[in-house]
């Protein structure tokens, strides 16, 4: 008997576990500055007799997932991407393969950004991902072009590192391959040193400003006091110049030049001043008083009279010992920014005297534009009330004597305002207003028949 024998074949299909070939990826680029762009295509090998290719499966390593022979994909911030493929067949059997993306960065920064000439400054930054042994050129912009100044490598973390020693501002970069940072800017301040001397109130203190390198641009000082701004002015490098001190005491002045700002000290003294006086302090001491609404004489280096009368007419106001000298404490109220407030508002203009600070305040619009000093009625019997200028004379008698009444503005039956050759500090007239003889002609010239009067305590 012939025996048959049969022989049979088995065959598997392809998969991992059936050791068939693993696939392939192709990619467009695989480095290059984020955000980078990669088209990947799967080449599978064909094995033949075999099953299908029934799908491709991509993650991008971002999270990021996609399907499909040939796809494309946007990295959007740097790192490195494990870029994997999947490649099933009919059966269920799959194939894998991997390749790496680096989506690439550069970033640099200044440490300080604003450093002061003749000290150093650090453009420190770094590679993503990091990189050993990478070559990185730091740039500076010199007009439309990149001029480069030094070149280093990266450590194992591709961190790198520039110390300079600038001479001027300017923007820079940091180049590697096709890499290239983002312009980080560096602002180079001139040293500066301030000469300032001990001011006068109210004309100011010398300050001689040096800068090296010397700026081209102006010096502009903003003077404190007290934490509030009370001016402003503009110099020159290397020229002495006057910054004002507005009073007496301490003050801060905030010298900015060439970008930097530097914060100086300064003191600002006042000698006492009386009739006789002479020098700019006088000048100054008249441009203060006319700043706060005291009515003062022609300019003059020369106390005299007249800004004897404003000084007393001051010292009424404020509340101060009716002197005529300019003290400490005189100069100390004139380095406030008061002024008499009136008691009546309303549109227009008026009169009101008070009596008991012995003055005479022109209002214009509810505010005091002009004060000055007043003598009334000895024993209080310049009578209170609401009036008008009744009529006006270059001068009048007065039936108390043979005194003449100069510039004589009628308010009341037997009272007025006029000019008289002896206003005292006190109350002394007869029952009338009087003002210096100096004050009468202006005061008489700018003021019309109707016009209120209001005469208070």
């Amino acid at each position: 008997m012939r025996r048959l024998l049969i022989l049979a074949a088995l065959v598997l299909p392809a998969s991992a576990s059936a050791g068939a070939p693993s696939p392939s990826i192709v990619a467009s680029a695989l480095s290059g500055p984020a955000p980078l762009t990669v088209r990947f295509t799967a080449q599978a090998p064909v094995v033949d007799p075999g099953p299908a290719v029934a799908s491709y499966s991509w993650d991008f390593g971002d999270g990021v997932t996609a399907s499909g022979p040939a796809v494309a994909h946007r990295f959007a911030k740097p790192g490195r991407y494990v870029v994997g493929l999947t490649v099933t067949d009919a059966l269920g059997g799959t194939t894998t393969a991997q390749t790496v993306v680096r989506a690439q960065a550069l970033r640099l920064a200044v440490t300080p950004a604003l450093v002061v000439f003749g000290k150093r400054t650090l453009l420190h930054g770094a590679l993503v991902p990091g990189e050993r042994r990478t070559r990185v050129v730091l740039e500076r912009r010199a007009g439309p072009s990149w001029q480069p100044v030094k070149s280093v490598a990266t450590d194992a973390l591709g961190r790198f590192h520039f110390s300079l020693l600038p001479g001027q501002s300017g923007d820079w970069r940091a180049r590697s391959g096709e890499l290239r940072s983002p312009g980080a800017s560096l602002t180079v301040a001139p040293q500066v040193n301030v000469e300032a001397r001990a001011g006068t109130a109210f004309l100011g203190a010398p300050i001689v400003v040096h800068a090296r390198p010397r700026p081209a641009a102006p010096v502009r000082v903003t003077v404190f006091r007290s934490g509030r701004e009370v001016a402003r002015v503009t110099g020159a490098v290397e020229r002495r110049f006057t910054v004002p001190t507005p009073g007496t005491g301490r003050f801060v002045a905030h010298v900015e030049v060439g970008g930097r700002t530097v914060s100086v000290p300064l003191s600002a003294a006042a000698r006492t001043l009386s009739v006789g006086s002479t020098g700019p302090d006088v000048l100054a001491l008249q441009a203060r008083l006319q700043q706060l609404r005291v009515h003062v004489p022609a300019p003059s280096t020369t106390f005299g009279s007249e800004l004897y009368d404003s000084v007393i007419a001051f010292q009424k106001g404020r509340g101060l010992e009716r002197t005529g000298v300019v003290d400490y404490a005189t100069w100390r109220a004139l380095s406030l920014d008061t002024v008499p407030a009136p008691r009546y508002r309303g549109g227009g203009t008026h009169i009101e005297v008070s009596k008991s600070r012995q003055i005479l305040m022109v209002v214009q619009d509810g505010q005091t534009v002009w004060y000055l000093p007043v003598s009334s009625g000895a024993g209080g019997i310049t009578p209170p009330g609401n009036y008008h200028i009744l009529w006006k004379a270059l001068s009048t008698t007065t039936w108390l004597g043979p005194a003449i009444l100069y510039r004589t503005m009628t308010f009341h039956t037997h009272y007025a305002i006029h000019g008289f050759p002896s206003v005292p500090s006190y109350p002394a007239s007869h029952g009338c207003v009087r003002i210096p003889i100096w004050l009468a002609d202006w005061l008489y010239q700018q003021s019309n028949v109707g016009e209120p009067v209001y005469v208070y305590e």
